[in-house]
């Protein structure tokens, strides 16, 4: 008499089928879940690079001008400012979601090199004065429009007095000849700048407001 033959339990067809139903179902509602966390961390990222980006080719075109600006008086260029604002706007025109408010050439004079207050709460609006927006000895404030007559190769509205005329230029306020590039204490010159980034996605509403200071000591004359 052979032994009885011990039978596998029938497995159900449908066992498989059903199970990778059921995983598809809990991938999906998993995914619904982490999907707007992961949009918001993407766009976050695009948005703090594309910020990062700009802040980046301002504060390179501040370096750029005011360099300009420091070796101007040694060798005695009387349209410093004028050349300055081209070299500045050569750099910053390659940003795209900025609009500069306001760039002051100042005398440095903090400790920590901040522009003077009395600066930095003037608004250059509407059309220029004569001789421009500043204060006397101490800073010349310009908007874009000045900043993009200067990069048109417009020089006439510049220079202490302005070229051609016997009114004072723009950049009176604070004319290269009178700033201080005698040893042993030059002067230092600063740049600073006002602007607004505007968000690319709509993570932030509305507008955000930046600075940005590059300062430098003029060369001292030989």
């Amino acid at each position: 008499m052979s032994p009885p033959t011990r039978q596998k339990p029938e497995r159900f067809r449908g066992d498989r089928g059903t199970t990778a139903r059921g995983d598809q179902g809990s991938v999906l509602v998993e995914l619904a879940l982490v999907l707007p966390f992961l949009t918001v961390l993407v766009l976050g990222v695009f948005e703090f690079g594309t910020a990062w980006r700009d802040r980046s080719i301002l504060t390179t075109a501040l370096r750029a001008g005011d360099r300009f600006e420091s070796q101007g008086p040694a060798q005695n260029v009387l349209s410093t400012d004028y050349y300055a604002l081209q070299t500045f706007y050569a750099t910053a025109s390659q940003m795209q979601n900025v609009t500069l408010t306001k760039l002051i050439v100042y005398r440095s004079t903090a400790a920590n090199g901040a522009p003077p207050s009395t600066c930095v709460s003037i608004s250059p609006t509407g059309a220029p004065p004569t001789a421009g927006w500043g204060v006397a000895g101490s800073c010349i404030v310009y908007n874009q429009s000045q900043i993009n007559t200067a990069a048109s190769g417009t020089y006439t509205n510049f220079g202490c007095p302005a070229s051609g005329a016997t009114s004072p230029g723009w950049d009176s306020n604070w004319c290269v000849t009178s700033r201080n590039d005698s040893s042993p204490n030059p002067d230092y010159v600063g740049m600073y700048a006002v602007y607004s980034y505007t968000p690319v996605t709509r993570l932030i509403s509305g507008t955000l407001t930046f600075t940005e200071t590059a300062v430098y000591r003029i060369e001292p004359t030989q």
